[in-house]
């Protein structure tokens, strides 16, 4: 969808990786996967960010956009336990 579209469109995954499990390009970034953030805490990150990440402004990316980024990493999968991984309990 639109927000998958965006994400890999202004580089989220840069950062935060194709599939949103976090990463360290320029310092760690958060697990966005199935964030536990708010959508208005998320909204503030990304207008007015801490650390490394640059900030996007209204002009750059609607509410509706990270409306639709904020959906799109709520369907991502978290990493699965370690048991859940057949080949790690043989």
């Amino acid at each position: 969808g639109h927000g998958k579209l965006l994400y890999i469109n202004i580089g989220c995954f840069t950062c935060h990786g194709r599939a949103g499990q976090g990463g360290a390009y320029n310092g760690p970034a958060p697990i966005l996967a199935k964030t536990q953030l708010p959508f208005d805490g998320f909204k503030g990150q990304l207008r007015d960010p801490v650390n490394d990440m640059p900030a996007y402004s209204d002009a750059v990316l609607s509410d509706k956009d990270v409306a639709d980024i904020f959906a799109f990493v709520q369907t991502l999968p978290t990493r699965r336990p370690a048991k859940d991984i057949a080949i790690l309990n043989n």
